[in-house]
């Protein structure tokens, strides 16, 4: 085990692997609520909606990051640990599949959304800061060019 890290493959350091993995899972399913209010939302002229959702994923990006950091410290033993080790207990498996189909589901929806948001004329960039609004954009009028055809 790497002494600079504090999870151990015990009982008691699988536990708390396993909580962070739960909270790292809440945070991404909070992520992927996020991404399905926003494809609502971009189903009308609601430009204020889509601030209001973008400044609540400002607000859980940071919260997010920490989270991984807490993850990073206990991934260089967990990938030391044989295949056997690994089975034991077996919910951080499940766990950490939840959360990487969790986080697909997220980038997949985000994806859309920001295709959307440019068909629409808005500026995704602009979007992640809270500061989403119509913009002429040459890719939106490509968007809109090729619909024309």
């Amino acid at each position: 085990m790497n002494p600079m890290t504090s999870w151990n493959p015990t009982p008691e350091g699988s536990s708390e692997l396993q909580e962070l993995l739960r909270e790292h899972l809440g945070l991404a399913m909070e992520l992927l609520e996020l991404s399905r209010r926003e494809e609502k939302e971009m189903s009308g002229d609601r430009a204020e909606l889509l601030r209001e959702t973008s400044s609540a994923r400002n607000v859980l990006l940071p919260r997010l990051k920490e989270s991984l950091d807490k993850l990073r410290k206990h991934r260089i033993d967990w990938q030391n640990l044989t295949s056997t080790q690994r089975k034991h207990p077996p919910e951080v498996a499940a766990l950490l599949r939840q959360t990487q189909d969790c986080i697909m589901r997220v980038l997949l929806l985000d994806r859309q959304n920001e295709k959307e948001l440019l068909r629409l004329g808005f500026d995704p960039g602009l979007g992640a800061r809270g500061e989403c609004g119509p913009k002429a954009h040459y890719v939106a009028d490509l968007y809109r060019r090729q619909n024309k055809s």
